[in-house]
């Protein structure tokens, strides 16, 4: 989670961070370190996007087998939103933007619906059942590209694990001088017989 500072705190990491980045100090993505939590909290108020995300169903975070699940998305700053669904086998699909969008920018005060209302988009719950996460990032600066060649389940299929993901973003944002936020939601699924992941139709 996102620490939030008092004003004190706040001028006085955005003043050393400036003062970092003009004397050189500040790495780009490829030459930067994991961040840690408390590195995380560099990103000052000013810095942060507030990211919200619910489903289509409001507090309902259980899902049954062949339920349809819509995600709603919100932010309180114009920012570029990246989404990873993990499934409960822990596996990580890039599901927005996807292969038809050019960066996921999203207007303040907008609720982006995924997927959209085309009959053939939708997340059906399908097996893996258990425990499973949607993550949003949002920056104001679009983010570098993270899937690999492989499509899998109408997604992009990612190699890397979820906390070098957070950490490559969290390092990019901080690096380019970007607002940041993040955010996540978690649902169970079971079966019908006793309810398994999303899918994409």
């Amino acid at each position: 989670m996102i620490a939030f500072f008092n004003k004190f705190h706040t001028i006085l990491l955005f003043s050393l961070f400036l003062l970092l980045h003009a004397c050189g100090q500040v790495n780009r993505l490829n030459n930067a370190k994991p961040m840690t939590g408390s590195q995380f909290s560099s990103f000052t108020v000013e810095m942060r996007i507030e990211v919200k995300i619910t489903t289509h169903l409001g507090d309902i975070h259980t899902f049954v087998e062949g339920d349809v699940v819509r995600y709603l998305v919100s932010l309180n700053r114009d920012a570029y939103i990246l989404m990873i669904y993990e499934d409960a086998n822990r596996a990580l699909y890039q599901v927005y933007p996807d292969s038809s969008m050019e960066d996921g920018f999203l207007h303040a005060g907008i609720y982006l619906q995924i997927p959209g209302n085309a009959e053939k988009e939708k997340f059906v719950v399908t097996a893996p059942f258990g425990n499973e996460t949607m993550w949003v990032f949002a920056s104001n600066k679009p983010f570098p590209g993270l899937y690999s060649p492989r499509y899998q389940k109408g997604f992009f299929l990612l190699n890397h694990s979820l906390d070098d993901i957070r950490n490559n973003l969290k390092n990019y944002a901080e690096n380019m001088d970007a607002g940041f936020g993040e955010t996540k939601m978690d649902i169970e699924t079971f079966s019908n017989t006793t309810t398994e992941g999303l899918t994409n139709l």
